[in-house]
């Protein structure tokens, strides 16, 4: 078997450095997927989705919610005065954007929060009735250092469905 130098090399130009020895693996923009895919994630939008079944109930009956409605990751809320949560995970340091929750209700609402690891205090930084998009983001800017971020719903009653939430965020240029 012959001798391959497995040492990654890499430079920003378009054409494979000087020196290159043969079997090596170089990086260049434009031919590394690796590469082209750190320097594609800068610009634009970026999305967050969750199927409904990333809800939890709260309270007051956990147990009057059903998942996997129909082969759908949904959630169905079988009692009344039910209220969900769904853990949000974004990149550090990108800005919201916008924020949507789906489902067939259309008299309750959702908030997007943002907790203190240290103070347990809370803050909501947009909500809208489901099914409507929002671009108002008070403290749109994340940070996972100090805060944890959730979608919470109102009271949620029998036949209401979450299908399914949307986050539209940006990384700083």
């Amino acid at each position: 078997m012959a001798n391959i130098n497995l040492y990654a090399q890499y430079t920003s130009g378009t054409q494979f450095p000087a020196g290159t020895i043969a079997g090596s693996a170089a990086g260049v923009s434009g031919l590394n997927p690796i590469v082209d895919r750190m320097n594609s994630i800068v610009p634009g939008s970026s999305y967050w989705s969750c199927p409904g079944a990333n809800f939890t109930p709260t309270e007051p009956d956990v147990d009057d919610v059903v998942y996997n409605v129909g082969n759908i990751a949904n959630l169905r809320i079988n009692g009344t005065a039910i209220e969900c949560v769904a853990p949000v995970i974004l990149p550090q340091g990108t800005i919201i954007k916008s924020v949507v929750v789906y489902g067939n209700i259309s008299d309750e609402t959702w908030s997007l929060t943002r907790a203190n690891h240290v103070d347990d205090s809370g803050f909501i930084l947009g909500s809208a009735a489901f099914n409507t998009v929002t671009t108002s983001i008070g403290s749109a800017i994340v940070n996972n250092e100090s805060h944890s971020y959730g979608l919470f719903t109102s009271t949620l009653d029998a036949t209401d469905k979450i299908r399914g939430a949307r986050i539209r965020y940006e990384y700083p240029l």
